[in-house]
């Protein structure tokens, strides 16, 4: 590919794929839009800018800017602070402010996010929501500002210096991600239920960069046509259904260990589109888990390119508790399965444990027990009514 340079007699960028960022006239900003930029690298944008700040004695003193023109998915949705506005009975504001732009100048390269109508104006509340996935998946982080007044559309704004590798069109995606997660309090990637509105809502990249925690499972594949796997899975679903908070979990991501010993979610390995068979994994927990799980959800997301399969197991009523998967592994490389054998898994931390038989034992003494009171008091009352 070609490197992107400067065309004096047109004033225009030349990306690197051949399409012409030109200048306007009136703002001195370069304008392009996004789906013309497959492929063009921020790096390779940056060599642009900077051949017109060396080509162009009118570039605005060293520094060159590039808009980059696309259309929110979002637009015909009210955010949270905008359906707050209807509520009090005030107008709602026609002006939809939101852009990324580069800047090149002599500190460096730069890209400014705006994000309007945000669900919060606490600097410390938009960067625990917002921080950590820029700083993984598009730069570091230099300031942020919040407007309050910009004809009644308040905004955050976010510097950010890019990583270089990125393509244009990816930091688009990441920056359609960030207004989700600001104009919708609701799309809370810190529980299960605003994670799985992230993923359905096409928002799959907010889980680059996150570990696996409590009640978010990252698998590759399970292989489910065998048997052990089928077990493996029901096993996931049910250690879910076993904890107080119940999970999530999406198939079709890879995950690395940090140096804290973390699984962090690193890039999607997603199935081929239309290829995940959903039945097939809900017949495995059906077959397996008893009692039945009560709303659990298996869902189809798509992206870029293919299909993530993500799960959800809402919290259960603690009475229905234990959740026992039938069968045991007896050799996970031949996958043998122990029909009589039973197994009752539960979730500590990022990682599934086993109830040990001692632990199953005092559950089984406990009901007994309680059982045996509740029958004595039962007899008491029917002696004392006599």
């Amino acid at each position: 590919m070609e490197r992107s340079t400067y065309l004096e007699e047109r004033d225009a960028i030349r990306a690197s794929n051949g399409t012409l960022i030109d200048r306007d006239p009136k703002t001195g900003t370069f304008w392009g839009p996004v789906h013309k930029l497959e492929g063009v690298t921020v790096n390779s944008l940056r060599e642009g800018m900077q051949a017109a700040i060396d080509g162009h004695e009118s570039a605005g003193e060293g520094e060159v800017d590039v808009f980059i023109e696309y259309e929110p998915e979002d637009f015909n949705l009210l955010s949270d602070w905008e359906l707050k506005r209807l509520r009090q009975g005030d107008h709602l504001s026609q002006v939809r402010t939101m852009s990324l732009i580069f800047t090149l100048d002599e500190t460096g390269l730069h890209l400014h996010l705006a994000v309007d109508f945000p669900y919060t104006d606490k600097e410390r509340r938009m960067l625990d929501r917002v921080g950590e996935y820029i700083r993984h998946s598009l730069g570091s982080i230099d300031s942020v500002e919040y407007c309050a007044g910009l004809e009644d559309a308040p905004a955050w704004t976010i510097h950010v210096v890019p990583h270089l590798h990125l393509t244009v069109a990816r930091c688009v995606e990441i920056a359609k991600c960030i207004e989700s997660l600001l104009r919708y309090e609701r799309m809370d990637p810190d529980v299960p239920e605003g994670a799985m509105a992230l993923l359905l809502a096409g928002h799959s990249s907010f889980l680059i960069g996150r570990p696996e925690n409590s009640w978010l499972e990252a698998k590759q594949s399970y292989g489910i046509a065998d048997k052990s796997q089928k077990h493996e899975f029901a096993c996931d679903v049910a250690a879910f259904a076993n904890s107080t908070s119940g999970g999530l979990i999406v198939i079709g991501v890879k995950t690395d260990r940090d140096h804290r010993g973390r699984d962090i979610i690193t890039e999607f390995t997603p199935c081929r589109a239309g290829s995940i068979n959903v039945q097939t994994y809900q017949q495995a927990v059906t077959d397996r888990v008893v009692p039945a799980i009560e709303g659990l959800s298996l869902s189809v997301a798509e992206i870029e390119n293919g299909d993530l399969l993500v799960v959800q197991v809402p919290p259960q009523e603690e009475a229905r508790m234990p959740f026992v998967v039938k069968g045991g592994v007896i050799d996970a490389h031949d996958s043998k399965i122990r029909t009589t054998s039973f197994s009752i898994p539960v979730r500590r931390n990022a990682d599934k444990e086993y109830m040990s038989p001692e632990w199953v034992h005092s559950l089984l003494v406990s009901g007994r027990a309680f059982l045996a009171h509740k029958a004595t008091s039962a007899k008491n009352l029917r002696g004392q009514s006599q």
